[in-house]
């Protein structure tokens, strides 16, 4: 069941064997990252910042263009230009699309998955096309806010909830139904559960458990 509201750790999700309560958020600003002296040749970084984003879904965190030699005001005279600023401490290189905003979200938690209208969508579930983005964040509250982003809470999110699409960390099919079964019209969740056992995206069973 779900509520509406950076490390080498395994997520949350991945070590949940029990039900959890959520931990006291830590915080911790962008600007306690030790700051780097620009080490990229000035005339070489948009290609340099290009060049990683084209590998990481067009979003760069501040702790990416610090390792890679990029000082923050080299960021800063980049903002409104090449770069545009998601969240604290994650920007997004071009246009800021839907996809772009997620991966940003899940660069900004790197607890949370893929959940709810989006998971439905990148698991090919049939869903009206104007839901938000959304993400479930397992384990603790955040105080953090991403425009465009809405961050479910959960106190339970076993690894087999947890399935792999184009490369995000994303709710099973089943996990997906059972999220968006609180409040959504019983008709309609019917004919999602109905789908995803036709076409094999979920066995009974798993939709039963």
């Amino acid at each position: 069941p779900t509520t509406g509201g950076t490390g080498s750790a395994a997520p949350a999700w991945a070590r949940s064997t029990s039900p959890r309560h959520s931990h006291p958020t830590i915080e911790v600003p962008a600007n306690a990252y030790p700051v780097v002296e620009a080490t990229v040749d000035p005339t070489e970084v948009d290609a340099v910042i290009l060049s990683m984003a084209a590998t990481r879904g067009m979003v760069l965190t501040i702790r990416q263009l610090d390792a890679a030699g990029i000082s923050r005001f080299q960021v800063h005279r980049r903002l409104g230009r090449l770069l545009t600023q998601v969240t604290d401490g994650v920007y997004a290189v071009g246009a800021v699309t839907a996809a772009v905003r997620l991966r940003a979200a899940l660069a900004a938690l790197p607890q949370a998955v893929v959940s709810h209208g989006t998971a439905a969508r990148y698991l090919g579930l049939p869903l009206p096309a104007n839901h938000d983005t959304s993400v479930l964040l397992c384990g603790r509250r955040t105080r953090r806010r991403i425009e465009g982003v809405e961050i479910h809470l959960t106190r339970w999110l076993p690894l087999a909830d947890v399935t792999s699409v184009e490369g995000l960390p994303t709710t099973s099919v089943a996990r997906t139904i059972c999220d968006l079964s609180v409040g959504y019209p019983v008709p309609r969740l019917r004919h999602l559960v109905e789908h995803a056992v036709v076409e094999r995206l979920a066995t009974p069973a798993e939709l039963q458990a």
